[in-house]
């Protein structure tokens, strides 16, 4: 019974070292890599095994590497990143098979992927150069800063390619300078509800200073732009919707009382009585409408660029039920009867919330720092 086990051990082994010869003589190199990459990672690799995974890889790498070589000699800078990311992920490849216990450093052949990948990043790292130059010289010629935020954005990528801090703040700082903006902000109040205009809306505005843009709230000879933002309640209104509910019971009128003579024993039953009711149902609608808008100025030019206005309605529902007629028993326990229909309704909390969602509305949708873009 052992040398049958054994006989069906090594057969199963030539029958798998087998496999992986046909696979390697089709040209299937990878397929051979990942055939034998569980005996490899357990140590467990004959001499026949060991030598066909070492001709697989060279052959698998070599044939990548040869594939990546010609993407990079392209002459667009998108083929130079993809290459450059195909040749960091065969390295992974080349050190997961060199890992291998039973596999020497000089099994495999010496590829030269880093000094290819050097060689993309200094590439790379001058076309960014060029472009940035570019746009910094496309600002001179046209004042428009929209160029120095563009060559800003282009320095994010040096990092990826060797760029040293120091370049990289030097960079950025000369974009910044020739790019920033200082805008002037004013807000119109609502003079008839100013405590919730500054506390619901004027401080729910999202106006951060960043690298390119300065708010302030004045107009100085450094303003590059003025906007102006208002907002203010423009409707408030209490509607009603009013019918008639009945309702209908059956409750116990009386009992009647009979008494049994041979036992003189009483019983009482019972006596049922329909009773109605008619309510008053009133549905109150409380509603506050406002509006914002905003204004940009250019003060270098003069003119007005931009404007936009929002509108807005919140509502506040309630029910109301008013005895009109019949018995109260009639009326489920459930529902609660008011006695004056004139409600005095405060309409703070709605104010609030209709200058909160237009605060909401400008910060989603205004999008100012784009606008100056």
């Amino acid at each position: 019974m052992k040398h049958l086990s054994y006989f069906l051990l090594l057969l199963f082994t030539l029958s798998g070292c087998k496999s992986a010869d046909k696979l390697y003589d089709a040209g299937n190199y990878q397929q051979v890599l990942s055939k034998l990459e569980g005996k490899a990672k357990r140590n467990n690799l004959d001499r026949r095994e060991r030598s066909l995974l070492v001709k697989a890889a060279n052959k698998y790498f070599d044939q990548e590497k040869r594939k990546v070589s010609a993407s990079s000699n392209s002459d667009h800078y998108k083929d130079w990143k993809n290459a450059k990311q195909k040749l960091k992920r065969l390295q992974k490849e080349v050190d997961k098979i060199s890992a291998y216990q039973q596999i020497r450093e000089s099994d495999l052949d010496d590829y030269m992927l880093q000094e290819m990948v050097d060689e993309l990043d200094n590439r790379l790292y001058n076309y960014t150069i060029n472009q940035y130059n570019d746009k910094i010289d496309d600002y001179y010629e046209t004042g428009d800063r929209d160029h120095a935020i563009r060559a800003y954005r282009l320095v994010n990528d040096l990092k990826d390619y060797g760029a040293s801090y120091v370049t990289m703040d030097s960079l950025y700082e000369k974009a910044i300078t020739l790019g920033h903006r200082v805008i002037a902000v004013e807000f119109e109040s609502d003079i008839f509800n100013s405590w919730e205009f500054n506390n619901n809306f004027k401080r729910e505005i999202d106006l951060r200073d960043d690298d390119f843009n300065s708010f302030m709230d004045n107009v100085s000879n450094e303003t590059d732009y003025e906007l102006i933002i208002a907002a203010e309640i423009t409707r408030k209104d209490e509607d009603r919707d009013s019918g008639y509910q009945n309702f209908s019971d059956r409750v116990i009128d009386y009992y009647e009382t009979e008494i049994d003579t041979s036992t003189n024993q009483e019983t009482k039953t019972p006596v049922y009585k329909d009773i109605e009711a008619r309510v008053k149902v009133v549905e109150y609608i409380w509603t506050v409408e406002g509006q914002a808008a905003y204004k940009i100025f250019d003060m270098r030019s003069n003119r007005r660029f931009d404007y936009q206005n929002y509108n807005t309605r919140v509502e506040e529902r309630a029910v109301k039920y008013f005895y009109e007629s019949g018995d109260k028993e009639a009326i489920p326990s459930n529902i609660e009867l008011d006695n004056f229909e004139m409600i005095n309704y405060n309409y703070r909390n709605l104010i609030e919330a209709c200058f909160e969602n237009l605060a909401e509305e400008f910060n989603d949708n205004a999008r100012i720092k784009s606008k100056l873009e």
